[in-house]
């Protein structure tokens, strides 16, 4: 129940500034069809982060209306220490695929809009 209430908080929730996200890279698979995107996540906290919920957004730059502007939670098996930098890796939205396989480029910009304890319970 506690991540339902943050999911459904998390749309009027500013970035988090605990949490950083950078180094955000597509990787296309070798057919084009289900790409990864990369991106590295430190933990600025002063405790672990089991998961987090993210705005994944994939356009294009120059393009007004974006390929995908997702949200959705992802939980970090090992976690992030405080201090620790991690580079996780999630499934691209397929628009962004059929971006790139249109010959588009693809750029990604991940958000934190929540995080999460080794208990599950929302971080302040």
């Amino acid at each position: 129940m506690k991540r339902l209430v943050a999911v459904l908080a998390m749309v009027s929730m500013p970035a988090m500034a605990d949490i950083e996200v950078s180094n955000e890279k597509y990787h296309p698979d070798e057919n084009g069809l289900s790409g990864i995107f990369s991106y590295d996540v430190t933990n600025n906290y002063d405790v672990a982060v089991s998961a987090l919920d993210l705005r994944v957004v994939a356009s294009t730059p120059g393009r007004e209306v974006p390929w995908a502007d997702n949200r959705g939670s992802i939980d970090i098996p090992g976690g992030v220490e405080p201090g620790e930098t991690r580079t996780l890796k999630n499934r691209a939205p397929r628009e962004a695929d059929r971006a790139v396989s249109e010959g588009f480029d693809v750029v990604f910009d991940v958000e934190p809009m929540a995080a999460y304890d080794a208990s599950g319970s929302a971080i302040e």
